[in-house]
């Protein structure tokens, strides 16, 4: 999936729910996703960049860097 700002989105399902989501940055800048709660973002090093540990989904911000693959888990 194509995401405004210059990102690719690929899910990746598990008995009829996502459990994951690759963002790759084409152009660098802001990303803004609604992160569930328990779930995190890692780079691609595996370095966490946020993670949402409330009780409600969380809609947060974080800077990427040009041509560049992020992980969302979503636990």
């Amino acid at each position: 999936m194509k995401a405004r700002g210059g990102f690719s989105v690929d899910f990746a399902w598990d008995f009829g729910k996502i459990t994951n989501a690759t963002i790759r940055s084409e152009a660098g800048g802001p990303c803004n996703v609604l992160l569930p709660n328990g779930g995190n973002i890692v780079d691609e090093d595996g370095h966490e960049i946020v993670r949402n540990s409330g009780e409600k989904p969380l809609v947060v911000s974080f800077q990427t860097e040009k041509v560049t693959t992020y992980l969302m888990n979503l636990l």
